[in-house]
């Protein structure tokens, strides 16, 4: 059984970036779900309660850069080795 040489390197990528989306999206799925479930639960406790979930965007948005940096900065480690 032979392999195609170009066949490999195009597979990859592709696999990657479907595994990468599904996992971002049931990932915040899930942690909506289970915010909204905690706002719920500890809705007696807060004083007064929240009236909606609110998104630290600030937060997500330094995470992601950092995540974006760190991927270019072994991206070019790895073209230099």
């Amino acid at each position: 059984m032979q392999t195609i040489p170009g066949r490999h390197q195009t597979s990859v990528p592709s696999e990657t970036l479907f595994i990468f989306l599904f996992g971002a999206i049931v990932g915040t799925m899930t942690g909506f779900r289970l915010a909204w479930v905690l706002i719920k639960l500890l809705n007696g406790i807060f004083d007064p309660p929240p009236y909606y979930m609110s998104v630290p965007w600030r937060y997500l948005t330094m995470l992601v850069s950092v995540a974006f940096a760190a991927a270019i900065a072994v991206k070019n480690f790895q073209q230099e080795i």
